[in-house]
């Protein structure tokens, strides 16, 4: 693995090579960044940016705990990725143990028009909400767990897409994504409360085979 951590690759591929592949890749995307604490050694390992490590490693704001499961997030605790998005992008995480709260596990807010980017698992109404430029999008959803991820203007659960059709606009810089939280123009907001397993943020456009791949082998990681 070309990470060198121990636990984190999967085998054989899941696109149908023979050997160990980074959970995390896929051919013709680029991964800003990705984290899996699930299974990590320590917290320090925990923050490592598998997918480059030294660049993006995720900075304590307020640190969570880890558990067996990952990261554990309450209160107004948060990490810091330093990672500012673009139109476009993708990100994908799995998390666990959130109820319907005002909650965000990951992502940024910088304008009121077309500088979102974030996951919302379940907010108060037993919905999930999805951003990715303009205004959220939303999908009935009253889970406790799951993998929620976008692709471009595509929201998916479990890996399958949910129809909604995440408006763009004219794109404007983000502020930096966070984790367990939404940096709201700077300010910390709407902190998870739960468990993230594992996440990946991507300046490519993740197609609908893509998040399958990835949901299969971050649903596998333990």
């Amino acid at each position: 693995m070309s990470s060198g951590f121990l636990g984190r690759g999967i085998g054989p591929n899941a696109l149908g090579g023979g050997g160990a592949v980074d959970w995390w890749a896929v051919a013709g995307q680029t991964c800003v960044a990705a984290y899996q604490p699930i299974g990590a050694a320590s917290l320090a390992a925990s923050y490592v940016n598998l997918a480059n490590p030294g660049t993006y490693n995720a900075a304590p704001g307020v640190a969570p705990g880890l558990a067996a499961g990952g990261w554990t997030f309450a209160a107004a605790q948060y990490l810091a990725t330093g990672i500012v998005s673009a139109a476009n992008w993708s990100m994908i995480v799995r998390c666990s143990g959130f109820g319907a709260a005002l909650a965000t596990a990951l992502g940024a807010y910088s304008t009121d028009n077309n500088g979102r980017f974030y996951i919302q698992p379940r907010w108060t109404d037993n919905k999930a909400y999805f951003a990715n430029g303009n205004v959220a999008g939303s999908v009935a959803s009253n889970r406790t767990e799951g993998t929620y991820a976008i692709g471009g203007q595509s929201a998916y659960i479990d890996g399958s897409d949910v129809g909604l059709s995440l408006a763009t606009g004219a794109w404007t810089a983000q502020v930096a994504i966070a984790v367990g939280a939404l940096n709201n123009k700077g300010i910390m907001a709407l902190y998870f409360s739960g468990t993230i397993a594992a996440l990946a943020i991507y300046s490519t456009t993740l197609g609908s085979a893509d998040v399958a791949a990835l949901t299969t082998r971050m649903q596998g990681l333990a």
